[in-house]
């Protein structure tokens, strides 16, 4: 089972853990480059609407790191790759060439949709939205409406 714990919060950076035993690694997401939070949660929508593959940047300047979502029914396999270069990829359809593939972490599309509602409910609680503002970017509304109603229906 997948769970993604939120560890800090700072001006510009967010950090948070993922636990899927046997792995578990931490991200340290840049909000300069990418706004990976939103990102989260539009992945949760796009995989809910049908894609079967799904892409998300977290930027660790001067690196990044990669995920590759990819849902065979309710099935959902995250890879992890690794990419040393600091220049922003903004394709979201493939994975650019110069990367390095970490991991993998099996789970199915409704503990991942909780794991990313956990998260986005934690950080409301700690900070509420314009906490949330203040130390990131606008409070992705339109998609945690969405994800909240996902949830509800799951």
């Amino acid at each position: 089972m997948m769970r993604i714990i939120f560890k800090k919060f700072g001006f510009g950076w967010v950090e948070f853990t993922v636990l899927a035993p046997p792995i578990s690694y931490d991200i340290l997401g840049s909000n300069c480059l990418c706004d990976c939070l939103s990102e989260l949660l539009r992945a949760v929508i796009c995989l809910h609407e049908g894609d079967e593959d799904v892409f998300i940047e977290f930027w660790e300047e001067p690196h990044s790191k990669f995920w590759h979502l990819r849902r065979d029914g309710q099935r959902l396999d995250i890879r992890r790759y690794f990419r040393k270069d600091s220049v922003p990829y903004d394709e979201r359809t493939c994975l650019p060439d110069d990367v390095r593939f970490v991991d993998v972490i099996e789970t199915d599309l409704a503990n991942f949709t909780r794991s990313v509602h956990g998260l986005f409910a934690c950080l409301l609680e700690k900070y509420g939205r314009q906490g949330y503002e203040v130390k990131w970017k606008p409070f992705p509304e339109m998609r945690w409406a969405q994800v909240q109603e996902i949830c509800d229906e799951m």
